[in-house]
């Protein structure tokens, strides 16, 4: 079975849990789109296989950036706060993201299914966090994808 078989198969699980067909599309790329603003996109990676997932955690505000970036790098410290995951400014979207990349070659469906599964809830939990140590913080909550922020 090929990394993109595998990922497909998860999405699957996945969908049938939600209620709802999920599959990666032509590009690779799944997005997936929860209460409040909550996102997360599903990626194959070209090179490798591998299984990327990324989901935006809150827009950069324009004062406070500082003790904001710095509380979100705390989270990064040996991986503890993010499950593995790391948490990264995206100069394009002004935005800080908790990002993953797994080695599809190591997973099966079920893995796939409930790694995204753990992810979402993560993303959910970082981000309540983060927002509700910043004064700012409902102005920087994702609502929903904006134009051509993914491909």
């Amino acid at each position: 079975m090929t990394n993109a078989e595998i990922i497909q198969q998860g999405l699957a699980l996945l969908g049938e849990d939600l209620g709802q067909p999920l599959s990666l599309d032509e590009g690779g790329v799944c997005a997936l789109e929860f209460n409040e603003g909550l996102a997360c996109t599903i990626e194959l990676g070209d090179a490798d296989g591998s299984l990327f997932i990324h989901g935006q955690l809150l827009t950069a505000p324009a004062e406070g950036r500082e003790a904001l970036f710095r509380r979100a790098l705390t989270l990064n410290l040996y991986g503890l706060q993010t499950g593995g995951g790391a948490v990264a400014y995206d100069p394009d979207a002004d935005a800080l993201l908790l990002c993953h990349r797994f080695p599809a070659e190591l997973l099966g469906p079920e893995q796939v299914s409930n790694l995204i599964g753990d992810f979402v809830l993560r993303l959910d939990a970082l981000r309540a966090r983060l927002r509700d140590q910043h004064p700012d913080a409902e102005a920087m909550v994702p609502h929903g994808f904006a134009p051509g922020q993914l491909a």
